[in-house]
């Protein structure tokens, strides 16, 4: 007793804490990957990996802009346009905003419907994996 405080003891919690799961969810990973796609399509005209490793600079095309270009001349103008590489983006973007949300959409949408219908088998992937011991680093 503090200073004339009672002090009551915790109640016992009725729910246990949920285990969080650190197994790479595959499914979830496809899903990212094929919107960061779209998004990378939309803004540079490459798929990411083609934006983040090539080195050809400005012979990649006269709507595409990589990362080295963006990161090394911003303001400059690309080449076989008369807009900055910013500029460049800015408007392949608003060209392709509407296209590329409804593809989003799509995505989303279909992966829902497909996370659905494959319930039970990726139960049985997902099972089958634990018991070959990698269901703790991989999931479905």
């Amino acid at each position: 007793m503090i200073a004339g405080v009672i002090q009551m003891a915790r109640r016992k919690s009725k729910k246990s804490p949920r285990r969080r799961s650190t197994a790479i969810n595959i499914s979830n990973l496809a899903e990212a990957y094929i919107q960061t796609s779209i998004v990378s399509k939309m803004a540079t005209g490459l798929s990411p990996w083609a934006f983040v490793t090539s080195n050809e600079g400005a012979t990649t095309g006269a709507g595409t802009v990589t990362l080295k270009e963006l990161l090394t001349r911003f303001n400059d103008v690309h080449a076989g346009t008369t807009m900055t590489e910013g500029e460049l983006v800015w408007n392949n973007v608003t060209n392709n905003w509407m296209d590329a949300g409804i593809k989003l959409v799509g995505v989303t949408f279909g992966f829902r419907v497909a996370n659905k219908l494959l319930r039970k088998p990726k139960r049985q992937i997902n099972s089958l994996a634990r018991q070959a011991g990698i269901g703790d680093v991989v999931r479905v």
